[in-house]
């Protein structure tokens, strides 16, 4: 504040009557719109309780000013995240918000509710899982993802998403109560969500003030460790077999979605074709592969996070089973994929039936009917990658 005397018209003063000049104020909210708590600010005048409104910042600021531009997509963000009916759309490329509630995005284009908790936005067709936020990741669970990309799995998202994600996993913990991230930035461990008020403890995310920290550092003492050689050879073991089962699993699940991507490619090729095409037997040939690409893409994907799903599973009948099924359609998967390839390049003898679809399409429901309903997968307390 600058201390200094104006005229009367030259202040603002919200409801509660505690004047500032025009400058204060205009330097207050540039100040404050930079964080993202901003519409959470209050007067300038110590302790004071009322609350800055938008009709305040755009009086001062301007409507048509930065500051007011970036309050409203404070408040519109602000909304999104505190309302469990919308989801942004997660496309890096996509700014649509998506209601979950009747299916209809912000821009008026439908979406849909695809399969339990995926939903897919009405502007860019960009599928995604309501729940973790991470791309369709069917059969695999959400926290199952989870534990996946902690160890440095393959996820199909751009490398801006990715740094974010592994940003936000090593400075923020979610609210107990509401789950939003919280950051940390100093102070003793006493936390207050901004959102719900939750009071908790950082180091144990226990409810504040009857915290269990101080029970956990108390009951380290006690401890044998005589005799535990070949524990310890048994846990090395294992490690060793779960990081190699990681690296094979981890490799298959960054194949099939590397050949999704080409399909994806010909699908669109096979559309920027149609217009060209006058023929009905081509239009029809032309109309059979885009199925067909369609059908492709979602194996892909499918197969691709079902070596997310075979990771957490136990060595048993169970994971046999299901490793058999798993090779069969990304056998056929295959297959039909080099037919799709083939014909794209107009290969002789390269011919694609309605059959091919019928086929794939039995296998993969096959399969996703499976993985929902047979196999139970393990837990297994998997730490950060070294490489966040």
């Amino acid at each position: 504040m600058c201390f200094e005397e104006h005229s009367a018209s030259d202040g603002f003063a919200l409801w509660c009557d505690h004047w500032f000049c025009n400058t204060c104020w205009k330097d207050y909210l540039s100040s404050v719109v930079k964080e993202e708590s901003c519409i959470l600010k209050k007067c300038m005048y110590a302790k004071c309780p009322a609350g800055i409104t938008t009709e305040a910042v755009e009086q001062l600021a301007g409507s048509d000013s930065e500051t007011v531009r970036k309050w409203r997509a404070a408040m519109i963000k602000a909304y999104v995240a505190g309302n469990q009916t919308m989801k942004w759309c997660q496309n890096p490329h996509c700014d649509s918000i998506i209601l979950l509630s009747d299916g209809l995005s912000s821009s008026s284009s439908p979406s849909s509710e695809l399969e339990s908790g995926v939903v897919q936005c009405g502007q860019c067709h960009w599928s995604f899982c309501a729940n973790c936020e991470h791309p369709a990741h069917l059969p695999a669970s959400c926290k199952q993802m989870k534990q996946w990309e902690q160890r440095g799995g393959y996820i199909e998202t751009s490398d801006e998403v990715r740094n974010s994600r592994r940003l936000i996993a090593l400075t923020t913990k979610p609210c107990p109560r509401c789950k939003r991230p919280i950051e940390k930035n100093g102070g003793c461990p006493h936390m207050t969500c901004g959102s719900c008020k939750c009071e908790f403890c950082w180091k144990c995310m226990g409810p504040y003030p009857n915290c269990e920290c101080k029970k956990a550092e108390q009951g380290l003492g006690g401890i044998r460790f005589g005799g535990a050689s070949a524990a310890v050879a048994d846990l090395l073991e294992d490690s060793f077999s779960i990081n190699k089962d990681f690296e094979d699993l981890n490799k298959r699940c960054a194949n099939h979605a590397f050949a999704r991507d080409i399909v994806k490619e010909l699908k669109a090729r096979a559309a920027s074709a149609v217009d060209k095409v006058r023929d009905s037997v081509k239009l029809g040939h032309l109309s059979l592969l885009s199925e067909v690409c369609t059908l492709l893409m979602e194996c892909r994907q499918v197969l691709s996070h079902a070596c997310v799903l075979e990771f957490f599973m136990k060595p048993g009948h169970q994971r046999t089973l299901f490793d058999f099924l798993f090779k069969e359609l990304e056998f056929h998967s295959d297959q039909t994929q080099e037919l799709v390839e083939n014909m794209s390049k107009e290969h002789q003898g390269a011919t694609l039936q309605p059959s091919h679809i019928t086929a794939l399409r039995n296998r993969l429901k096959n399969f996703k009917d499976a993985a929902s309903r047979n196999f139970v997968p393990r837990d297994l307390e998997i730490q950060p990658a070294s490489s966040f």
